[in-house]
């Protein structure tokens, strides 16, 4: 039996509203959402009806989930395959129709990232998402970006790097820890938040 789930799904696209506001939702909402009813769920499920805005769910994302998942346990609780899958295929598939994985230009681990360690927060995002000139030096002078890299959780610089090269508005995260409230444009924002605001 085949132990990953059908990922050629995440290849359908159907268009959006390009003026709509681009949110990305990082690994927590889905691991939060597979745990039962609540507002991740939610989004998950207003994501796939809604056209008021275009969403952003990366492959590392995707895959950081499913080793949650089926691996390292989610909440104390890993779930099988079946359950994996039939969660994909109700709540994120039809995410995706509308608005495919898209590639992270780094991984958790990349070296990209680890070589940039003691250099300023902004300045290595610049450099990482390979920014024009003008908008790298906006984004390096940014301030609460001249903290080194290293006084942040590195292993999230993936979904940063993503934001920043699919020009999001939001990050939806249950993760504040280590991880800055805006980049940019960018503003980090919890689901109960987003939910409300999307909502009103």
């Amino acid at each position: 039996m085949n132990s990953m789930p059908n990922m050629g799904r995440l290849m359908t696209m159907t268009s959006y509203n390009s003026s709509s506001p681009i949110v990305l939702l990082d690994t927590t909402v889905l691991c939060g959402a597979i745990r039962g009813e609540g507002i991740n769920r939610q989004i998950l499920t207003m994501a796939a009806q809604t056209i008021d805005y275009r969403v952003v769910i990366s492959r590392v994302c995707l895959m950081e989930f499913l080793r949650n998942a089926t691996h390292d346990g989610i909440g104390g609780a890993i779930y099988p395959i079946e359950i994996v899958e039939g969660f994909l295929n109700h709540f994120v598939y039809p995410i995706l129709e509308n608005s495919p994985a898209v590639n992270s230009r780094v991984g958790r681990h990349h070296w990209e990232i680890v070589r940039r360690n003691e250099m300023k927060i902004g300045k290595a995002l610049a450099e990482i998402s390979e920014l024009s000139t003008e908008k790298a030096v906006l984004l390096a002078e940014e301030n609460g970006l001249q903290k080194p890299l290293r006084q942040y959780d590195e292993q999230d610089v993936h979904v940063w790097v993503t934001a920043i090269q699919e020009n999001c508005s939001y990050i939806v995260t249950n993760n504040t820890r280590r991880f800055p409230e805006t980049i940019g444009k960018i503003k980090r924002i919890k689901p109960g938040e987003f939910y409300n605001m999307v909502i009103d």
